[in-house]
């Protein structure tokens, strides 16, 4: 069962309360917002500050509607400068607001995606920085590019 809410209008908290209501006939297990820097939340002196602001707000609005609110979120350039191009926390783009609010921070990383090696399937990596009530790691992944399908590494297909 899956509902996808396509808002021309970035308004947050316009947003925000079409989920409330939305949630209201018919309560959602899981919300996923893609992106949260698309969204603009007016009156703040920069987009840090902003971006925070609706971290924060999205915490409590899932804690309010008792469900998981998945955050998307875009990466700064500071990765594409490292050897290791794996993403840390930091590299969180506009904010460190996205970090602070969060529960957890997952990164997905494909070491193809640097180079020239590309190929129909590839590596690919699921890794947890930040886990407030868990181990933080990395699931190692298999990607099929043509069929857009992701399976654990170790899988039998």
């Amino acid at each position: 069962n899956l509902k996808i809410l396509d808002i021309e209008n970035p308004d947050f908290k316009r947003i925000v309360n079409q989920i409330r209501r939305l949630h209201q006939r018919k309560k959602f297990d899981v919300i996923v917002i893609d992106y949260l820097t698309l969204m603009q939340s007016y009156g703040h002196q920069n987009k840090n500050l902003e971006v925070e602001y609706m971290s924060n707000r999205l915490k409590l609005l899932a804690k309010e509607l008792d469900t998981c609110i998945i955050i998307l979120a875009q990466l700064n350039r500071g990765v594409e400068a490292r050897t290791d191009k794996r993403p840390i926390l930091s590299d969180l783009r506009d904010s460190g607001g996205i970090e602070q609010a969060s529960n957890v921070v997952a990164f997905l990383h494909r070491e193809d995606y640097y180079n020239d090696k590309k190929g129909n399937e590839t590596d690919m990596e699921f890794i947890i920085r930040k886990n407030r009530n868990g181990k933080t790691g990395t699931v190692h992944m298999r990607y099929n590019l043509e069929f857009q399908k992701i399976v654990e590494k170790n899988y039998a297909r």
